[in-house]
Parts: C-alpha cells; sequence; structure tokens
C-alpha cells in the first residue's frame, strides 16, 4: 500500500504563509515574483493537498478559516528556521564549520571576545556564532552547541569546563575608595547587589565578622555590565568576579581599596563555565573550541 506523504511540497507552504503575511493575493504575488493566477493556484492546490479550506472566499477577499488560521501560526516559525538554516550554511561556505554559542553577554564582552582572534588564528576555518542568550541548559535546542553558564558547574547532561569568575574582589569609585581603609568602612557606602548571586555580601560580611552590615539593601542588578557602570558613575561599592573588572582596575576608572588586605575579596563557589552536551556526537570544531577554552583558564 503507497503511503501518502505527510509534507506538503515547501514552495506551496511558502506561498500560503505569504498570502497570510501580506494580507491578500495580489501583494503576495508581488512579494513572491508571481503571477496573480500562479499564486491562488498554489494556494488552491495547497488545499487540495491537504483536503481542507484554508481561507473563506467572499469575493475577491479571502478570510482565514480556523484550520488555516492555526496551520499557519504553527508552519510560519518553521519556515523562518528553514531560511535561516540555509542563510547559515551559504554564509558559511562549502569548507567553514560553524559553532553556535549561547553565553552570557558580560563575560562574552570582557574575557571572551577579547581571547577569540587567537582562536580564529589557530582555526581560521572554524566560525563562531552568538546566539541569543539563555540563563539556562536546555539540549531540547539543537541548535545551539554549547552555552556559558553562572554557577556550580554541575549541570544534569552536561559536561562543564571552568573558564573563571570564582574570584571575587570588592571595588569601589576613586572618589570613595580612599575612604575605604578596613572591611567595617564598606557600611557607610551602597551595597550595589547582583540578583542571582544574593549570597555574596552575606557571605563576605561573614569572613569579616561585619554581622550588623545590612547585606540585604542596596539598589539590585540584573546584570554585571550595569552594575559595573554603576560603580563607576558612584553609586556605591559592589563585589564581582575580578575578570569582570580587569580592564577597569587597571586603567584606574574602578579601586580595589582592600587589595591584599582582610576584606579585599574571597573565593567563590560559582562561577563561569562553558557547558555542552554529554551524549550528543561533537564535531571537530567543538572539540577544537573545548580545548583551546581550556588553555586559556588562567591566562
Amino acid at each position: 500500500m503507497k503511503i501518502r506523504r505527510i509534507n506538503p511540497p515547501s514552495h506551496l507552504l511558502r506561498t500560503f504563509s505569504t498570502v497570510v503575511r501580506f494580507g491578500g493575493i495580489s501583494r503576495a504575488a508581488n512579494e513572491l515574483k508571481l503571477t496573480q493566477g500562479a499564486v491562488t493556484k498554489q494556494v488552491q492546490d495547497l488545499e487540495r493537498w491537504l483536503e481542507l479550506p484554508l481561507f473563506q472566499r467572499n469575493g475577491k477577499k479571502l478570510d482565514l478559516t480556523v484550520a488555516g488560521s492555526r496551520y499557519e501560526r504553527r508552519i510560519r516559525p518553521l519556515l523562518e528556521q528553514l531560511e535561516d538554516a540555509t542563510l547559515e550554511l551559504i554564509s558559511q561556505g562549502i569548507h567553514a564549520a560553524a559553532l553556535n554559542i549561547s553565553a552570557m553577554p558580560t563575560f562574552c564582552t570582557k574575557w571572551l571576545i577579547p581571547r577569540l582572534p587567537d582562536f580564529y588564528h589557530q582555526h581560521p576555518d572554524v566560525q563562531i556564532n552568538f546566539v541569543r542568550y539563555v540563563n539556562s541548559l536546555d539540549f531540547r535546542d539543537s541548535s545551539i552547541d554549547g552555552s556559558i553558564l553562572f554557577g556550580d558547574g554541575k549541570w544534569p547532561g552536561a559536561q562543564a569546563i571552568y573558564l573563571d569568575g570564582r574570584d571575587v574582589v570588592l571595588v569601589a569609585p576613586p572618589q570613595v575608595a580612599g575612604s575605604i581603609h578596613e572591611a567595617a568602612d564598606v557600611g557607610r557606602f551602597a551595597l550595589l547587589r547582583h540578583v542571582t548571586v544574593p549570597q555574596h555580601w552575606p557571605l563576605w560580611a561573614e569572613l569579616n565578622q561585619l554581622s550588623e552590615l545590612r547585606t540585604l539593601t542596596g539598589p539590585q542588578f540584573d546584570n554585571y555590565h550595569a552594575m559595573i557602570q554603576a560603580v563607576v558613575s558612584g553609586l556605591g561599592v559592589a563585589l564581582l568576579p575580578r575578570c569582570l573588572v580587569a580592564d577597569e582596575l587597571a586603567n584606574g576608572v574602578l579601586i580595589a581599596p582592600l587589595m591584599g588586605k582582610p576584606g579585599g575579596g574571597y573565593t567563590a563557589t560559582a562561577g563561569y563555565w562553558f557547558c555542552f552536551e554529554t551524549d550528543r556526537g561533537h564535531t571537530v570544531a567543538l572539540t577544537q573550541f573545548t580545548n583551546w577554552l581550556a588553555g586559556q583558564v588562567g591566562d
């Protein structure tokens, strides 16, 4: 017995979706560079293929049926994914390899991107694409080859390479740094806090025996880039991963007032990790990238 194909021809789906997006046959025909007759025929061919009406026809007016509306909402993202995959393949070229990486924005900007020229020098045929960052590890998204996440390095189903971030340092703007001679002096200033690491200040206070310090007050931020800028602008003091403020400390925009003294910083349990799926078949490009990252640790 001959089994009926489940997938309609892609050109019919594209025409149908274009008619819906542009609101009619005429405008869709202009977009597709087809005649109105050709567009009409392709829509009718799709309806015959599905054995369902997709439009209600009232003279020259087309209104989607309930089934047509539901179907178009489902196929539109699939057509967009197909187009994206094709453009990605064309842009990479026949011999190029590509990795899609999801990375925490501040760490990506401060730590990874300045090092990437060295990777490209060693592996000129590999292209790194940075995709939209998602604050989770979801390997159901097969378009992502790896993610840079913040945590303790333990994610189910993942291999994780520690990169940096455990070294936490107390930083202050230059205009107030001279007033901080010991850990207790920090209490005179606003304590800037990051929403995903609320334990930084309580742990720092405990290590420095400052039980009276109000560690749960002060402005909160949901990203380190804004938090760094807030310290630079004089809004308060902060505990930040040293790797994110190395440039600011080097050029004097920020000061580590207790460097080498009690309260100058501590080693946290969480940091930045490059994570990739344990069971997925690893490409040569991914192996090259992970080996290179491992060589960057400590630099």
